[in-house]
């Protein structure tokens, strides 16, 4: 038997354990990969969701912005998106409130008018048919007046 025969055994574990810690490494580098990727991802995901919510009309969630870097600094801005539309949207609602208010003391105020003006129209009608009796009594007193006053004249022509 030659020497090489004799090394040959320990040539082919040699080559399959470089293969197999090829292959462990190879999969080690693909889970690091795999890791790296869903960690860059995470805040990029949370960041959408966050967006969502607020397009949803969610205005009071918020997401904690740890980092300083680019994700953070998206965080951080879409909080303050959500902050200043609940302050808009607040602020909307409390205008609101205040404009309902304020028509329905208007409306109070019209109905209290209307009274007031119906009862102005019903108290110049009043007036107005007392007027015409006052002058209806006056032309009758006119009229008497008048027949007297020619019965007076026909009685002095008479004499």
């Amino acid at each position: 038997m030659c020497s090489s025969d004799l090394l040959l055994p320990f040539a082919l574990a040699g080559a399959l354990g470089a293969t197999a810690a090829m292959c462990v490494g190879a999969a080690a580098a693909v889970a690091l990969a795999v890791m790296a990727h869903r960690r860059e991802r995470a805040p990029l995901l949370r960041a959408i969701g966050l967006a969502n919510r607020l397009a949803a009309g969610d205005l009071r969630q918020r997401v904690l912005a740890s980092r300083n870097n680019l994700e953070g600094q998206l965080m951080r801005a879409l909080n303050q998106v959500g902050v200043n539309l609940y302050a808009v949207v607040s602020d909307a609602r409390s205008e609101v409130l205040a404009m309902q208010s304020a028509s329905e003391e208007i409306a109070r105020g019209n109905e209290d008018l209307s009274n007031r003006t119906e009862n102005t129209a019903s108290n110049l009608e009043q007036t107005v048919a007392a007027m015409h009796q006052l002058a209806d009594r006056k032309s009758t007193r006119l009229n008497s007046s008048h027949l007297v006053i020619s019965y007076a004249v026909f009685c002095l022509k008479k004499k």
